[in-house]
């Protein structure tokens, strides 16, 4: 069986969407206590608008799982609500919806489920997860998903920096829970902002090739999360393939070691970096994943031929020179 997000949407009425909390935190607890499951409930909504409100909110954690697909089953139960799953640090899984789309989870993705959609969040085999999730309902959001805003074609995005958009929207469910027409009102609008803003700053996920293309679905594991390191041998385990079937395999097809091919990766993406952003090279080393900005200068010269501050300046001026 395939293992869920802790926070499943909640119904619609105060009544069953406490009723339902408890009843997941209680599952949980007896589920999960062997790898260090919790929950925290932040709210449940006890103001009605029908323009819109935020109905409930929490997070989620759980340690390390020993199997692949373990714990419930969701079935072909449907979202009721509209919510937002955000993948905390730390975090690795995947995400399967009813047409189709399927896509790794990591630290900076977060989720729109809609109304009617029908999904499967799954954690990783020897993965953390931990996500912070709000429930939303109401006619503002309806008008967003007619005009797709909110839409299925696109469930899951990414954030490059989701530290800061974190923090934004716990201080924003932290407050005060509103009193008055008037204070859900500016609750919903605060949140909306908050939404919007990050959807333009996010960029969304592509989903997996079909299961059945061993390769393209090894290139996509080899090329994702690079700031982390990468176990080849549990690449394999994911590929249903032996360690050795998965080497020579690979390397046949790559023209490459899967190892290299997950170097020159990193090399396309400090070269993007360094092109097509100011950052400094110290904050495309965490990014990448090296330990400081010397072991990436020296790595980085090995890859190019040049440092990267170099590699920059030469690029940056012989743009420069075709501009003119």
């Amino acid at each position: 069986m395939v293992q869920y997000s802790e926070s499943e949407s909640l119904v619609k009425s105060t009544k069953s969407r406490k009723e339902r909390w408890h009843q997941t935190i209680s599952h949980h607890k007896s589920a999960y206590a062997a790898s260090g499951a919790s929950n925290e409930l932040y709210f449940y909504n006890l103001m009605h608008s029908s323009l819109g409100q935020l109905t409930a909110a929490g997070t989620g954690q759980r340690g390390k799982l020993n199997n692949l697909w373990t714990g419930r089953t969701k079935g072909k139960v449907k979202e009721t609500q509209y919510s937002l799953l955000m993948v905390l640090e730390n975090s690795g899984g995947f995400y399967k919806n009813e047409t189709g789309f399927e896509c790794a989870l990591a630290f900076g993705d977060f989720i729109l489920r809609i109304p009617g959609d029908s999904q499967h969040i799954a954690q990783g085999i020897k993965e953390t997860w931990g996500e912070l999730c709000v429930d939303f309902e109401g006619k503002i959001f309806d008008i967003l998903r007619k005009e797709k805003v909110l839409s299925l074609d696109s469930p899951v995005w990414h954030l490059e920096n989701p530290e800061p958009w974190i923090l934004r929207l716990k201080e924003l469910l932290h407050r005060p829970r509103p009193a008055s027409q008037l204070e859900v009102a500016r609750e919903t609008v605060s949140f909306l902002t908050f939404l919007l803003e990050m959807l333009e700053a996010a960029t969304p996920k592509s989903a997996f090739p079909a299961p059945s293309n061993w390769f393209n679905n090894a290139c996509l594991m080899l090329s994702s999360d690079l700031s982390k390191p990468l176990d080849l041998k549990a690449v394999a385990k994911k590929l249903d393939m032996g360690y050795e079937t998965f080497r020579v395999k690979f390397r046949h097809e790559a023209g490459m070691a899967a190892g290299k091919y997950r170097d020159a990766e990193r090399c396309k993406a400090a070269c993007n970096h360094l092109l097509n952003t100011r950052k400094p090279c110290w904050e495309i080393a965490l990014y990448l994943g090296f330990c400081d900005e010397q072991h990436f200068s020296r790595r980085f010269k090995k890859w190019t031929g040049l440092a990267p501050q170099a590699y920059r300046n030469k690029n940056l001026k012989s743009q420069t020179s075709n501009n003119k």
